[in-house]
């Protein structure tokens, strides 16, 4: 069954525009096809000629491959390195509900009688910081 996957490793990408801009974009003369000064990089899968504009992928055992502009584009996004927002307002529910359950069990460590209404509460604090670890599609 065919199924749909997504990347998940970060690589890092340089712009390649000319000789220099890359360490492992090397030059050879392709003497069949009678050009000089072909940017050329290894690959895992052999090797592939660069063009000015191609950006070169480094992955995450250190191999590096090329990538044409347009499909870059489409395929990776600048990673900020800012948190996901719905990572941040789990976690910030999490600490909100944590530190009411320490109340909660604070008061009850003082001998303060918990109400229906504090037991109900912790139960909920229980059950809601379980959903917000739990992983989101």
């Amino acid at each position: 069954m065919q199924a749909r996957y997504r990347k998940t490793a970060l690589i890092e990408a340089t712009q390649w525009f000319k000789p220099g801009d890359h360490p492992a974009v090397s030059v050879y003369d392709d003497i069949r096809a009678g050009k000089k000064g072909t940017p050329w990089i290894s690959t895992l899968e052999g090797g592939h000629v660069v063009s000015p504009g191609d950006w070169i992928a480094t992955g995450v055992q250190g191999e590096h491959w090329p990538i044409k502009p347009d499909v870059f584009a489409a395929t990776y996004e600048l990673d900020t390195g800012a948190p996901d927002p719905a990572l941040a307002a789990a976690q910030a529910e999490v600490a909100r509900l944590t530190s009411l359950a320490r109340e909660i069990q604070a008061a009850a460590a003082l001998g303060k009688a918990m109400s229906v209404d504090d037991g109900e509460a912790f139960g909920m604090i229980e059950d809601r910081i379980c959903a917000a670890l739990e992983p989101r599609p």
